[in-house]
């Protein structure tokens, strides 16, 4: 969601129209959206028709959605916003629509499939699918994904190893995905960086400290950079922070 924000206040101070499509007005970031740039409410359908909606105008397949349902164990909540994002894209005609979650992504597509326009979708894949759908929660999202997201108009990866797994899990050429690592604010991190820390270890200089960050989820793969960490603190002082 950070990343979101920081493409769309870039974005917008280089003179593009850009909008905000949100679908729950809440969070610990509803109070950081950019000032210049336009927050487009999502209104939900009911859950139930949303489902034969994405069905039967979106096309969806029915092997897909017979899979989604099984794995939730209850109506799926995946489209209830499908016809929010068609009907805007129908009444505002954007250039392009960026997306970055499974759900969202998947919804975006579809979207545009039902309203038939020229807009392009353009997927985000901002984390490694593969331990996203075995450890993550989104098991319930993979047939949709492998089927829906080489409808997109352009696949980006935020890395290149993040972009080949997404190419295997959907049966792309790897060349179809683009690379584009994330974008770091620098003009924020410059100010906070000349800021006391406020804490010992990092404000003494004394002893190098190695700062970890990160979900701690697999992907991340946290073990091994405590075992690497290890290597180096039976060698030499050292710190680690997570």
């Amino acid at each position: 969601e950070k990343v979101m924000l920081s493409l769309a206040e870039c974005f917008s101070n280089r003179g593009y129209i850009v909008d905000l499509l949100v679908c729950k007005m809440k969070g610990a970031l509803l109070e950081t959206i950019p000032s210049n740039v336009t927050v487009i409410p999502l209104a939900p359908s009911p859950a139930l028709s949303s489902n034969i909606y994405a069905l039967c105008v979106g096309k969806t397949s029915l092997s897909d959605m017979a899979s989604l349902w099984y794995r939730v164990r209850k109506v799926p909540f995946t489209f209830r916003y499908l016809r929010a994002i068609s009907r805007y894209i129908i009444e505002n005609r954007p250039a392009g629509l960026l997306a970055a979650l499974p759900k969202s992504s998947v919804n975006a597509v579809l979207a545009k499939h039902i309203s038939g326009v020229s807009t392009r979708i353009l997927v985000g894949v901002h984390a490694n699918h593969t331990f996203l759908f075995r450890d993550g929660g989104e098991a319930h999202m993979r047939g949709l994904v492998k089927s829906i997201y080489p409808r997109a108009d352009v696949l980006v990866a935020v890395s290149h190893g993040v972009a080949s797994d997404i190419a295997s899990i959907i049966s792309v050429d790897r060349e179809k995905v683009t690379t584009i690592y994330n974008p770091i604010p620098g003009l924020d991190i410059s100010k906070r960086s000349i800021e006391p820390a406020g804490h010992p270890w990092l404000d003494s200089g004394t002893i190098p400290v190695i700062l970890g960050i990160g979900r701690f989820s697999a992907e991340k793969n946290f073990p091994f950079l405590l075992r690497a960490f290890a290597m180096v603190h039976s060698k030499r002082p050292v710190r680690l922070v997570l």
